[in-house]
This record gives C-alpha cells, structure tokens and sequence, in this order.
C-alpha cells in the first residue's frame, strides 16, 4: 500500500484552518474537535511517513508510538492529553448531565487548544523537514549511494512550506 503521509498531513492542515475558523465564528466545542483533529492527523502523517502501524485515535498513544524514533517532549504530551480530553466531549450531548457541547466550551478552550494543535503539527512538521538528529531519521539507514535526506529536505520541506502558506498555518 503506497504511504499516504502527505495526504494525512494536508488535511491537518486543513483541520488547523478548520479549528481557526470555528473560534473566530465562536464555535468553540468544533474549535476545539477540529484541533484535536488536525493534531492527530499529522501525528498519524509522521507514523505513516516512518512506516510505523497505528490505530485509534488517542493522540496521547499515538504519540507514545513515535517515542521509539523520536524524542517527543513533555510539553507535547501534555498537550496531546488536553486534546484528547476533546474528542469525546465536543461531538455528544451524552457526556454532560444537561445541554449541548455547545454550552460547555470557551474561546479561552479553543485558543488552548488551537495552540497544542500547533505545537505538535510543528514537533511532526520538523522531523519531516530533517531538522532531526541523524540517529532519529525517519526510516532508519538510508540505501547506499542516496543522498542523506535529500527528498526530504529539497522536495517535501518545500512542499510543506507551500502548504502552511496555502492555509494559512
């Protein structure tokens, strides 16, 4: 199966935009689903571009998952736990006693989490542009005679750079 990272990635993108959007309009329980879900799309971006299997939607274990290759940081598995806590809560009436998620979530909600969106969608943005140590490059030893990174930090660096100013992330 061809690896569809750039695709999970894309969309991320177009989730941040989402979740920004879903603030200023004052939706903030879709402010804060659509952070969520931008942040675990490209978490699940960085798993399909290392080759890793994943499942679920849990950004705390999906991060878990890249600790293997990566040193992810406290902080974003901090924010990991205050999006995944959005998940849920945001889509169903059935998690308050009384009201809609509409009556529970706050701009200052959404702000938080928009910001742990980017955070982590910047930790994955960086270790596809090569910005890593050596020893934590994606897919291990590179094939001999290939140019250390050179796809990544020609091509797709490029192309996500094009991307962010597209939507504006």
């Amino acid at each position: 199966m061809a690896n569809r990272h750039e695709d999970w990635y894309r969309q991320a993108l177009r989730d941040l935009k989402h979740s920004e959007n879903s603030r200023q309009a004052g939706d903030y329980e879709w402010a804060c689903f659509a952070a969520q879900q931008s942040a675990e799309k490209a978490v699940k971006a960085l798993l399909e571009f290392s080759g890793a299997e994943f499942s679920g939607h849990s950004l705390t274990k999906l991060l878990e998952g890249l600790k293997t290759k990566y040193e992810v940081s406290g902080t974003w598995m901090n924010d990991a736990r205050l999006l995944d806590k959005h998940y849920i809560a945001t889509q169903s009436p059935m998690v308050f006693d009384a009201g809609a998620p509409a009556d529970y979530f706050t701009h200052q909600e959404a702000e938080a989490a928009h910001e742990a969106a980017q955070r982590i969608i910047t930790f994955c943005e960086s270790q596809f542009s090569g910005s890593r140590k050596s020893e934590n490059r994606i897919g291990g030893p590179r094939p001999a005679g290939h140019a250390a990174g050179a796809e990544h930090r020609g091509g797709l660096s490029v192309w996500l750079a094009r991307l962010r100013k597209f939507f504006g992330a």
